[in-house]
């Protein structure tokens, strides 16, 4: 069974398993259980990227975090060192140097070493910035997220979503 949210205009596609059991029993209706198993939330909300979270990020002006996290995940996977050695100089450019256009809040200590490691640039040259942007985050930003209207639009979506469901 396949269906569609919308969550802050962002149309994500739900498909269940097709050895739902409701889909056994042929009724267009989805139990609890079925889906929960079937798709489970973190996977409708982030299928095409963590899209709400970044726009709540968005307006505490803390969105390069995100994006910053998400382009070093992008960066790790690079096998070819001579891509490697131009993102790592894209990466510093755009998050890392002082006055960068998006630049993150880490501590001098990290960008100097960083600095020196993107001459010879490894997969993990940016792993201690990473941890400590996620550590923002998830101590600073998610906890006001949790609370924020954002949040609060996006669980009373889900739960009309799933109300709209003969739930058994």
């Amino acid at each position: 069974m396949k269906t569609s949210i919308v969550i802050l205009g962002h149309t994500f596609s739900v498909q269940l398993a097709s050895q739902c059991c409701c889909r056994e029993k042929r009724k267009r209706k989805v139990c609890w259980i079925c889906f929960i198993v079937c798709k489970s939330m973190f996977d409708i909300l982030f299928s095409d990227g963590p899209i709400v979270y970044k726009s709540y990020l968005k307006t505490e002006y803390s969105d390069e975090n995100m994006e910053f996290w998400l382009a070093c995940e992008k960066y790790k996977k690079i096998l070819s060192q001579r891509k490697r050695i131009s993102e790592a100089q894209k990466l510093f450019k755009e998050f890392i140097q002082p006055q960068a256009p998006k630049e993150i809040n880490i501590d001098s200590p990290v960008r100097e070493g960083i600095t020196l490691k993107i001459q010879e640039p490894t997969q993990c040259c940016f792993d201690e910035a990473q941890k400590i942007v996620y550590l923002h985050m998830e101590r600073d930003s998610y906890p006001r997220f949790l609370s924020s209207q954002i949040y609060q639009s996006l669980i009373f979506t889900l739960s009309s979503f799933i109300l709209s469901f003969k739930i058994r």
